[in-house]
């Protein structure tokens, strides 16, 4: 009878253990899935990469109302809103908008600071880095574009365009602005290769919860942010 007892003892004993340890097996699953997705989410975000975040949220519309999947076209949409003249030469924008998306991008960054198990999920606080209100970039691009922002400036200019042939004194309106536009947007481009963006950091919180077989950065919670 005692070694029938003891048997059956040992078997629970062993029993309770692999299921101690299958339950911590699925915890550490769980938590390395979930860490898996906040990173490459946050990843996606200091990228500023919309259309690869939208990939780890459990709503893809919340993602898509901020209007961010092209931010480069987004960016130039908004200026020519306040410049409607400029509409005709919109294609010449984009380098710039891309040269200062990278620009910013450069200064973005995250770190993963504390992560909490909670009913729902994880949570975690993350210190975040982005560019801080672009006043002091744009102070540096007028500089840089002080040489050609005056009367005498846009003299010197037209002078060097006749000089170098670009343009001729029969030129047309239209081959004139071209051409200036592509010493103007030259030059701006090269300034943003030396712009300094001061930065802010902010701390965060994002909550991953799983969502059929998969953990997702649960919006509801990012925009409450």
């Amino acid at each position: 009878m005692k070694n029938i007892i003891s048997k059956t003892f040992c078997l629970i004993l062993a029993l309770c253990l692999a299921l101690s340890f299958a339950g911590c097996g699925n915890n550490a699953k769980d938590a390395q899935e979930a860490k898996t997705t906040v990173t490459a989410f946050m990843d996606a975000v200091v990228n500023l990469d919309m259309n690869e975040a939208t990939k780890y949220v459990d709503d893809q519309a919340v993602i898509d109302s901020l209007e961010l999947g092209d931010i480069s076209g987004l960016a130039i949409d908004t200026a020519i809103q306040q410049n409607p003249e400029m509409a005709q030469y919109k294609e010449k924008f984009v380098p710039i908008v891309d040269k200062a998306i990278e620009k910013a991008k450069e200064v973005c960054s995250y770190e993963i600071i504390a992560e909490e198990k909670e009913s729902s999920g994880f949570v975690y606080t993350i210190n975040l880095t982005t560019p801080n209100d672009s006043t002091a970039a744009e102070e540096q691009l007028k500089k840089a574009m002080e040489e050609y922002t005056t009367q005498d400036g846009l003299m010197k200019l037209m002078g060097e365009l006749l000089s170098s042939g670009k343009v001729t004194l029969s030129s047309s309106q239209d081959e004139i602005i071209n051409a200036t536009f592509d010493v103007l947007l030259d030059k701006i481009i090269n300034a943003l290769d030396n712009i300094t963006f001061e930065t802010k950091t902010e701390e965060i919180n994002v909550t991953v919860s799983k969502t059929g077989d998969k953990w997702l950065v649960n919006t509801a919670e990012l925009s409450k942010e």
